[in-house]
């Protein structure tokens, strides 16, 4: 009879959550690939803003209209980043309790001070490359062509109000949704202790299906998934999934996610496809800790290293993108491609070294200065006995 090996369990669930950071680095090369192919292919970006193109060819059309989409799904993945935000800031927040005033400074440097270093990446590349209308490019690069304007800068800045415009990086429009739901993880931490997570999950569903049209409605509920997915972790722990299993939640992760663009436009399938691109999302995130296949693919060395780097590698890839695709004069696709990669990934390893990396100490630095110097009436705690 073999043996109980808590340390054994333990390294087993930090390789399982080690997958995670491989799937960060999946989904921030999904985004980065959206955007190259939304700079360089007129077609798929007519689709992506207006619904339609009257010239798709055989190839823009399953790139659309199939689940071929998986390959350029860029809001998709990033509704994955929200469901993992969801589940590794609640995790820890269940075993070790949420200590305020340690939490919220450490929060927001990590996300503030990346921002602002990209915010100026972005500045500089827009000032040395000319960003000017292009005849016959897509529309996306298009509307990069605007000047600088200080308001939107500083919407950029404070990421939550207006944030993500063309002046910069479009990219930020989804860290208003991480900083809104940090403010409020204190209450999603107190709910997921006293609510089952299946009701949890299908309320966020429902509350996805129900208004379709409202971004509140679309990108908040991951987030919460995610948290009651974070309580389910000893169970989910359990689970061994097999290649059969592994095949089968695969499918049904690429469905899911590209759910929205093969559905159709019918009012049924506008209200289904948020919710379905949720559950796509929710179960991307836990085939990584169920599946041992799955983590192999994502704990290898290239992918883990885009992992570590996903969050520089998403905030500053756009920049260079737009900035070749305008040297290109928006065309060719493969030599946007093959050029804005390796100068994006150049980037994102000196951004890490220099302003993500520094960004973590500064955090930790300031998140012990708050709880050492402010008053304990200050530092209140919500843990299972709150």
């Amino acid at each position: 009879m073999a043996s109980h090996n808590p340390r054994g369990e333990r390294r087993e669930a930090g390789k399982r959550l080690t997958a995670l950071d491989g799937l960060r680095g999946v989904a921030a090369s999904v985004v980065v690939i959206h955007h190259v192919l939304l700079a360089s292919v007129p077609a798929l970006a007519a689709v992506y803003f207006v619904g339609t193109h009257p010239h798709l060819s055989s190839l823009e059309w399953a790139l659309v209209r199939t689940p071929l989409h998986i390959i350029w799904a860029g809001p998709e993945f990033v509704i994955v980043f929200f469901v993992l935000s969801g589940f590794v800031l609640t995790l820890p927040a269940l075993s070790r309790g949420l200590r305020l005033a340690d939490y919220y400074p450490r929060r927001f440097v990590r996300l503030y001070v990346p921002v602002w270093g990209a915010v100026a990446v972005a500045l500089v590349l827009h000032v040395v490359i000319s960003h000017h209308a292009i005849p016959q490019a897509s529309i996306w690069l298009d509307n990069h062509s605007v000047g600088i304007h200080l308001g939107s800068v500083a919407h950029d800045c404070t990421l939550i109000f207006g944030a993500g415009g063309f002046d910069t990086t479009s990219v930020l429009w989804s860290l208003r949704w991480e900083v809104i739901f940090s403010l409020g993880l204190p209450v999603v931490v107190w709910l997921m202790l006293r609510a089952p997570a299946a009701l949890v999950v299908l309320g966020c569903l429902a509350i996805s299906a129900a208004d379709p049209t409202s971004q509140w409605a679309i990108y908040l509920p991951p987030f919460v998934v995610g948290a009651a997915l974070a309580t389910q972790f000893e169970r989910i722990h359990q689970i061994r999934a097999s290649a059969g299993a592994t095949l089968f939640l695969t499918a049904v992760v690429v469905g899911g996610l590209t759910s929205n663009w093969w559905l159709g436009s019918s009012t049924l399938a506008q209200h289904i496809a948020p919710a379905s691109v949720t559950v796509g999302a929710a179960l991307a995130v836990l085939l990584p800790l169920a599946s041992r296949r799955t983590q192999q693919i994502l704990e290898t060395s290239p992918v883990q290293w885009l992992g570590t780097r996903s969050y520089s590698l998403y905030l500053v890839h756009e920049p260079v993108v737009v900035c070749i695709a305008f040297l290109l004069h928006g065309r060719g696709w493969l030599l946007l491609l093959v050029l804005s990669i390796p100068a994006a990934l150049a980037l994102t390893e000196a951004f890490f070294r220099l302003v993500e990396r520094p960004s973590h100490r500064l955090s930790r630095r300031v998140g012990g200065f708050a709880t050492k110097h402010l008053p304990a009436a200050f530092q209140p705690t919500v843990n299972a006995s709150s």
